[in-house]
This record gives structure tokens, sequence and C-alpha cells, in this order.
């Protein structure tokens, strides 16, 4: 049992389900689940759409202009996913989608197709690329805005893991035994089923809010909430660098496309199935590396992680994918393995979309919406410098000139430094509030300590000030109490403080005495409209004053305080005191000061 707040009763260790030992975001679930079964649904056709349509009468030319349509839409809505989530929600940018692939599909399947009206396949099919991004992309900007910083890296990972589990690889799978049973075209219809299924899904199931509200600050212009997507690009140069690095992650991927199955077929001597598994192994491994590498990123660093195993290992497994079978010639076995090689080292990259949002706290959906411009770029730069250096260079001067893209990364992502912060893992920090409670957590009590303090794209509502007890009669806690204050009021002195803590802070024999800050300057200065601090300005808090026996035995009371701000409560670290632990509920954060 709890209180309104999710406080569980003394004694009683909150359950963690399987999605949090796993480090996926528990508020999420069914987002991850539903993500799963849409991209299933939009592989379906990626293996056979192309002969199907060149069965039924398109030319080759006509089919690729129908692709190169479909390509620059998917871009410009991979873009979009961020800039509209920032304006809109990311919630209703995923409705967007959804609505978008559906309808153009059964326009497609039911008018398009059947009559091979080109004009009219080309408008269905083109316009229906923008329907995948938003929806994917605007659940991965969810994920990037509703995540905590130390679990990000590991939350991103599973966004990738669900969504390139499902494309090409299970879709190409579900195609390959649907289509004998009940035909090619049947097939679309039932990859619509597949795409609505996990659509509702994913927007019905999940009630993280979140997803529910525009990311952009309040009251800032639609026009430049758009526009910011872009000029991030050059208002903060680290959000620039990090599309970049982007777009440097899957050129390559795309480019090699161009040439390598000639350079398999021809050069080496494998059959085209052969090469055909050995892409489907590529992909297979970078599946599974997209969560390992997700995890990693969290232990040790997300730009340590995007930097040695992406950029480096990416640089040399490249490498590698050309010069073994150059060497080894038509030996399938060590084919397979520099391919699931640079299939994992691909999968480096992945903490890369949790390290641009935080490079951009406040406008997260136009950082979110770069890394996506990126992406789209990447699809277009790759086949490029394909195209312009095969011929003079051969094979071997691309792939050597690919390595050089991948080491340049590599380079670049050292400088995606976090705001204020010197290393990119957020949770290897902490405050001095936070370190000076590590020295008493030894002696008194075994208070467990909180290594973060509120920065200021924190919403702080209200802050709990335990200034009561006999706990505080060391001068340790003392002490703590004392640099919170000043964390949050600079203008507080010393003697201020000292004079309403001694008044005030004191329980004995059973005796709870409950502080009141409000005649004081110190109460005054914290109720103020702007609690200023040395990370900032922490915008309109409402100070409530309690000792830990009124917190034990009046749960009514922060329920109250917590109603009337407006349900999310805000401290800086949790005065045990026997109480035992906590969970916080959907409605309320909770930390504790000191």
């Amino acid at each position: 049992m709890t209180t309104s707040l999710g406080l569980p009763q003394q004694g009683i260790e909150p359950k963690r389900s399987w999605a949090d030992r796993f480090g996926m975001p528990r508020a999420l679930l069914w987002g991850y689940v539903g993500l799963l079964i849409f991209m299933i649904g939009d592989g379906v056709e990626a293996g056979y759409l192309s002969p199907f349509m060149m069965d039924r009468g398109l030319s080759g030319e006509q089919i690729a202009l129908m692709w190169t349509l479909y390509g620059v839409t998917v871009g410009i809505a991979a873009w979009l996913s961020g800039a509209l989530s920032d304006l809109w929600g990311p919630r209703k940018v995923m409705w967007l989608g959804l609505g978008i692939w559906a309808a153009l599909q059964v326009l497609l399947l039911a008018i398009a197709i059947p009559s091979m009206n080109f004009t009219l396949i080309l408008i269905a099919f083109g316009l229906r690329g923008f329907g995948y991004p938003l929806f994917a992309y605007g659940f991965l900007v969810w994920i990037a805005a509703a995540t905590p910083q130390r679990r990000l890296g590991t939350a991103v990972g599973w966004f990738w893991f669900a969504f390139t589990g499902g494309l090409p690889t299970l879709g190409a799978l579900v195609a390959a035994g649907m289509i004998p049973l009940i035909g090619e075209y049947e097939t679309l219809w039932f990859a619509l089923i597949l795409i609505i299924l996990g659509g509702l899904l994913a927007l019905l199931a999940v009630k993280e809010r979140t997803g529910y509200h525009r990311l952009a600050p309040e009251g800032e212009h639609p026009v430049k909430t758009l526009l910011g997507s872009v000029s991030i690009l050059w208002r903060n140069p680290r959000i620039g660098a990090g599309a970049i690095v982007r777009t440097i992650n899957t050129a390559p991927q795309f480019g090699f496309l161009v040439f390598m199955p000639t350079f398999f077929t021809e050069t080496i001597g494998f059959t085209l199935s052969e090469w055909l598994r050995l892409l489907t192994v590529m992909f297979a491994v970078n599946i599974v590396f997209n969560l390992i590498f997700g995890v990693v990123g969290d232990k040790v660093g997300w730009r340590t992680t995007v930097c040695w195993f992406g950029g480096i290992g990416s640089a040399v497994s490249i490498l590698l994918l050309y010069y073994v079978p150059v060497a080894a010639g038509a030996n399938y076995a060590l084919a397979l393995l520099v391919a699931g090689l640079y299939g994992a080292t691909l999968a480096g990259y992945v903490p890369l979309s949790a390290l641009m949002p935080s490079l951009a706290p406040e406008h997260k959906g136009q950082a979110m919406a770069a890394l996506n411009l990126g992406a789209g770029a990447s699809v277009m730069v790759g086949p490029a410098i394909a195209g312009i250096f095969l011929g003079p260079l051969g094979v071997q001067g691309v792939m050597i000139i690919f390595a050089g893209m991948y080491v340049f990364s590599a380079v670049l992502v050292l400088f995606l430094k976090l705001p204020g912060e010197a290393e990119a893992r957020p949770e290897a920090e902490g405050s001095a509030v936070g370190h000076l409670a590590a020295m008493a957590g030894g002696s008194v009590l075994g208070h467990p300590i909180m290594l973060r303090k509120p920065s200021p794209e924190d919403r702080v509502d209200a802050i709990f000030f335990d200034v009561g007890g006999t706990i505080y009669d060391d001068d340790c806690f003392a002490q703590a109490l004392l640099k919170a204050v000043h964390e949050l009021n600079p203008a507080v002195t010393d003697p201020e403080f000292w004079a309403v803590y001694d008044a005030h802070g004191n329980m004995r024999k059973g005796r709870c005495a409950r502080p009141s800050l409000s005649g004081s300057r110190l109460g005054a200065a914290l109720n103020s409209t702007d609690v200023h601090g040395p990370t900032g300005t922490i915008r309109s808090p409402r100070c409530i004053p309690m000792c830990d026996r009124c917190f034990q035995h009046s749960p009514s009371s922060i329920s109250s305080a917590s109603s009337r701000t407006r349900g999310r409560t805000f401290l800086t670290r949790w005065n045990a005191m026997g109480c035992g632990t906590f969970s916080p509920s959907p409605r309320s954060r909770i930390t504790w000061v000191p």
C-alpha cells in the first residue's frame, strides 16, 4: 500500500518489473512492443515490392523514381518528427504518422495498384514515406524526453532493437512466410493490419504523460519552433557536429550497397544468395548489438562508446570487410565473420541518440530533428561518394575513404560534451550536497544519498525541507542542509540560516516540533518567485518545511502540498529515519533536501 504520492509503507521494497531489470523504461514498454509490430508491417514489402511492381508492368526507371520520391519524403519526415514533437508533442506526431501510413496504403492497394496508374502509385507510395518516420522517430523523441539520462543509452538501444528487428529483419521473414500462404498482393494488406495493430498498441497502451504535451517552452512561436530545428545546427555547434557524426554513421552502409553486391559476386566469387545471406547476418548481428551498446554506453559513457566502438571500430571493420575477402578469396566463413563484425561496430553509434537530446535539454525535439536530418542525409551522402570516387579509385579507394570518415567521426564526437559536464556520463557527476550526505551515510543511520541536484530544466513545484530532529545534531548533516540552502539561494547568509535552524530544528523525547520559516528572511527567500542557484534559475517552487516525524505520520499533508503544486513534487534527498524506501508514482518525482 502506498501514499497518494506513491510512497510505500515502511519496510516494503518497490517491485521491479523485468523491463526495469533490462533497462527498458517500464512506462514506455508497450510503445516498444507496438513499434516492433509497426516496423514489421513496414518491412514486409521491402524485399519484394520492386519485382512485384515490375511483374505488373512498371519499368526499372519508374520503380527507381518511385523509391527516390519515397526516400525524399522519408528524409523530410525524419526531420519533421523532431520539429513537430517540439510543437505538438510526440504522441500527436505518432498519430499523424500512423494515419498517413494507413490512409495512403489503402489508396495504394485499393485503387492505385489494381488500376496500375503510375501517377497515382507515385503519389500514394511516395507520400506514404511520411508515415513511418513520423511514427517511429516520434517515439524516439518521446523516449529521449521521458527517460532519465542515466538510463537513456539503454532506452534508445531498445528503440533500435525494435526498429531494426522489424525493418527489415522480421518483416522479410513475415513476407517469406505469408506470400506462399495468401499471395503477394494479399500480403501487402496483411502488412497494413500489422501497421494498425502496432500503432494502436503503442498509442493507446502507453500512459506516460511527457509525450502528450509539446516539448518546446510554452509561449514559443510555432514558426520559431520549426525554424529552430534547423537553426540549432549553428546555434549549438555541438548539435551540428552530432548531425555530421550521424551522417557518417550510416553513409558508408548505404554507399557500399551500390557496389558491394557486384564486388562479392563477380570479384570474390560468391553467389547472389550467398551475398544476401551475408547481408542478413550483418544486420542480424547489428540488431543484437544495438541493445548491447545501449547498455555499454550507460556504463562506460556515451561519447566513449561512440568514439571507440562506433568510430574506430567501424573504421577497422569496414577495411576488414574489403581486405579479408580479397586476401582469403571465396572463404564464406571468414566473410561472415567480418560482415558480422561490421554490423556489431555499426551499432556502436547507438548512444548518439541519447547524447544528442542531452546536448540541448531545453530543445530535445530540435536536437532529435538534427539527428534525424543527419540520418536522412546519410542515404544521399553514401551513394554520392561511391558514385564520385568508384571510377577513379575503385572499390579499395572508396572503402578507405569510408574508413577515414569513421575516424573523423570518432574525433568529432570527443567534442560533444554535455552542458556543464566534463563527461557524457550523467551519473558520474554529483552535487556537493550528495557528497556531504555520502560522508554522513556511513556514520548516521546509513541514509541513502542522491547524486543529482535540480537543474534549470527541471520543473520544481515543491521543495520539502527536513530541518528538525536530533539527526541534525550530527554536524555533517547540518552542513549538508546549509549547503542545500545556499545552492537554492546564495543570498541567505550563514547567520540567518543558523538562527532559524537553532530556533526551530529540535525534536526531543518524542515531541515533534514542526518548524516554521514563514516569519524569517530565510523562509521568505526560499518561497520567492524564482530561486537562484549555481545551476541557474529554478522557477516558482513552493517550499514546505517538514521534519521527518511529520513526514512519516502526516502523508496527507504531503498529498495536499502536491495538489497545490499540480501533482509534481521535487525533493533532493530522502531522509530514511527508518521509513524504508520509496517508489515515485507517475504523478510525482521525489528526492529530498538535503
